[in-house]
């Protein structure tokens, strides 16, 4: 399996833990060699792999980018929405993503949604109707989690 890890020094340590569990890691954001990542994601599932990337890219929390859709499309590959959510837990609501980094001895909770396949894209608004698509089946993953360790629905914003 591989996974595409962004080249911060939060990945750095994402990186780590994946390859200590076997992951094969490509490296690769929106702002550090993205498109070649992109490129060797494409190939290697073109090859047959099963490729793992975050689609919600540097914020705000829990919003789809357009390049995970897009990708899908292109190399006529599913995505499957992944929600995670983790109790007891550290808040971190001054990063991007309002990530919950699960404590000793902790649940962690995930929830897969029903495999999204995209069609090419016509044009901007039909880009933009996928990545709302896959934006909501993300935020339903992450409810279904979140709902998994007791949480209500009040107790998280859903976007």
């Amino acid at each position: 399996m591989k996974l595409m890890v962004s080249r911060d020094s939060r990945g750095d340590c994402v990186a780590l833990f994946c390859r200590w569990l076997g992951f094969e890691v490509i490296r690769g954001d929106a702002k550090h060699g993205g498109w070649k990542a992109l490129i060797q994601i494409a190939s290697e599932v073109h090859d047959g792999a099963v490729a793992l990337i975050s689609p919600d890219g540097s914020g705000p929390p829990l919003v789809a980018r357009v390049g995970a859709v897009a990708l899908a499309s292109a190399i006529h590959a599913p995505l499957i929405p992944v929600g995670t959510d983790c109790r007891p837990s550290i808040f971190e609501r001054h990063k991007w993503d309002d990530a919950r980094n699960p404590l000793p001895y902790g649940r962690i909770a995930v929830a897969c949604g029903e495999p999204l396949t995209f069609p090419p894209f016509e044009d901007a608004a039909s880009l933009e109707r996928a990545r709302q698509q896959l934006q909501d089946a993300l935020g339903q993953a992450v409810g279904e989690a979140r709902s998994a360790l007791g949480f209500r629905k009040s107790d998280f914003q859903s976007s």
